[in-house]
Formats: structure tokens, sequence, C-alpha cells
């Protein structure tokens, strides 16, 4: 939003950094991308209106100004061309595995049940929202952080509306079943929508962002009054004592986090290249050491049974199968 902004006051290289930005955005995030680009829609289709100015400048006319839409599809249209080396090829393969009505996904569920969609619930989501009692999730903000966002929605109504739209937009998302309608429900029945079986992955952080992002614009009701020293000041303190808590939960994390010491034996390469197959063992597995594709990778091993989110053809034949007890079975199939 930040480049899209920038180029409605004239700044040609933002338009042409945004494009390569949404690259890099869809290639890593892929579905969860795609939310971030209905966010950002959502907000520059709300700037078409003379009442709201977000991301392009004060408008006093009654026009429409279309630049920041007109702006974020020209940059969309340009990012599919920038990747289109890599976007044709995934759309060949979605189209053999059902194409985008109707993706084929291992470990989705094939129809939409509560059981097979987890879903936020309302008590969890303000406990998680506000870090109740050391809670917290995808979405946690803290007690200040909210509460000032709160008073903002309040103060600048005008400039917070589009924000509040997508609040309530995400946030009905985010509690699918538990909501008393079910929106994501209705939305499963659209193509590349229906593959959105986790609420928490995609629609969690555009919480955290709008409380974040509309806490800061708390600080224009004292910029007249106040010098920009006194306001950088005054919003350092905010952000400390609004976010002190999840310092060290992020340490912790930090500190657990690929720290796992692998066994020495897991990590042996192989003289030839072979392939081994799980037994009786899920696909979406943790353990045994020895049946994973990351140390398999490291062995110079295949894996068939590997974890892939589109169900491929596994025509390779294993040399041995391996159980839960890394016992090595030779394969029987013939070669």
């Amino acid at each position: 939003m930040l480049l899209i902004g920038l180029a409605c006051r004239g700044k040609k290289l933002a338009l042409l950094i945004l494009p390569f930005v949404f690259y890099t955005m869809i290639s890593d995030g892929k579905y969860t991308a795609l939310m971030a680009f209905l966010y950002i829609g959502i907000i520059c289709l709300f700037d078409l209106l003379p009442l709201f100015n977000i991301l392009s400048c004060k408008n006093n006319s009654l026009r429409f100004d279309v630049r920041p839409l007109k702006f974020f599809v020209v940059c969309m249209i340009a990012t599919f061309f920038i990747g289109m080396i890599r976007f044709l090829p995934a759309f060949e393969l979605l189209n053999m595995k059902g194409g985008l009505s109707k993706i084929d996904l291992f470990f989705m569920p094939k129809t939409y049940t509560p059981e097979g969609i987890p879903a936020y619930t309302y008590q969890q989501l303000w406990q998680e929202l506000v870090g109740w009692k050391g809670s917290t999730g995808l979405v946690t903000t803290g007690w200040l952080p909210v509460i000032l966002a709160l008073l903002s929605f309040y103060i600048f109504r005008k400039e917070s509306f589009p924000f509040g739209v997508n609040l309530l937009l995400f946030g009905w998302l985010l509690l699918a079943h538990n909501a008393p309608v079910d929106l994501l429900k209705v939305l499963w029945n659209l193509p590349i929508l229906n593959a959105l079986y986790r609420p928490y992955k995609y629609f969690s952080y555009q919480i955290a962002y709008t409380f974040i992002f509309v806490f800061g614009t708390v600080l224009l009701a004292f910029k007249e009054n106040t010098h920009t020293l006194d306001r950088t000041y005054t919003a350092l303190i905010l952000i400390f004592f609004g976010t002190w808590f999840l310092y060290p939960k992020m340490l912790k994390i930090q500190n657990e986090t690929y720290t796992f010491n692998m066994p020495s034996d897991t990590i042996v390469q192989e003289n030839e290249f072979y392939n081994i197959q799980g037994k009786d063992i899920v696909r979406n597995r943790k353990e045994p050491l020895n049946s994973l594709t990351y140390t398999g990778l490291l062995r110079n091993i295949g894996v068939i049974d590997w974890h892939t989110g589109i169900p491929l053809a596994e025509n390779a034949i294993p040399k041995y199968f391996v159980d839960s007890k890394v016992i090595y079975t030779k394969s029987c199939i013939p070669r």
C-alpha cells in the first residue's frame, strides 16, 4: 500500500518496484498472498470514492480517483508477466488436478464440514487478540494497541472505515462455521477459494495488521499541537508498552527453532541413490527421522511418499519400505 501511495504522488519508481514485490509475495505465500491482495484491493476500491483518500492525495473535488485501483490492477498484470515462466506450469498442473474450481490437495477435506475446518471461536479470537493470560497466537497485538485502535476508529471514522470493513470481513472469515452465518462456506463455491480450508492461516494476519495500522494513526490526534520529537518519543513509548509481552515469547520461539541436533546416523550419505517408502506411517510425518524427505536428501535417498501440496504420480520403485520402528524391509516389487 505504501508503494501504491507513492505512485499516486508521482513516484514512478514505486510502480517499477511493486510488481516484483507482488511476485515475491505470491511465489512464497501463494494463497496467503492472494488474501493479502484481496485486502489491498478492497482498500483501493474505497479510494475510488472522494470521501476516502487513503492511498491517494487529498481529493476535495467530487471526482472519483481511479489511480490506486488502476496502479494495483496494472501491477498485478505486470506481476503475471514477470512470473509467467513459473505460473503457467503451475496452472497446467492445477488443471490436471481438478482445475481451479475443484483443486485436489493432500489433507484437504473433500466436503465442507466443521470437523475439517479449524476455525477460531469468539473466545479464542478476543483472548489471543489482547494476549489474555499469556495467550498468544496469529492475531495477537495486545491490550494497548487494541484499545487505541478502537479509539482511532472512533476519532478518525472516515479514514479508518475501509480498514474497519476489512477487519469485519476477515474476522468473519476467520470464525467460519463459528459465526452466525458461515461466509467461508459460501465462498467455497467459488474457484480458488474452495481450497482455503485453514482459516487461521489465510485470514489471521489481516486482523493483526489492521489493529496495528489503525493504532498508529491515533498519534494524528495531537500532531498539530506537539513537536515532532515529542510524537516520536510518544510513539516509541506506546509501542513498547503495547508489545513488550511479545518479546519473551519471540525469544522463546527463536531459541527453540532449528536447534534440534540430528543424530549422526540419520545424515550419513549413501554410496548409491535409491528410494524408500513409508509402510503403515502417515505421509505428513515428523518421525522416524530416517523416513523424512529432508534426511533422505542429506543421505542421497529418495522418499517416494513425501509431503507435497498436490498429489503427484509416484512411479518410482522403492528399494526398501520403512516402518515406524525404522525397520527396513526389502521391496519385492520388480525393478
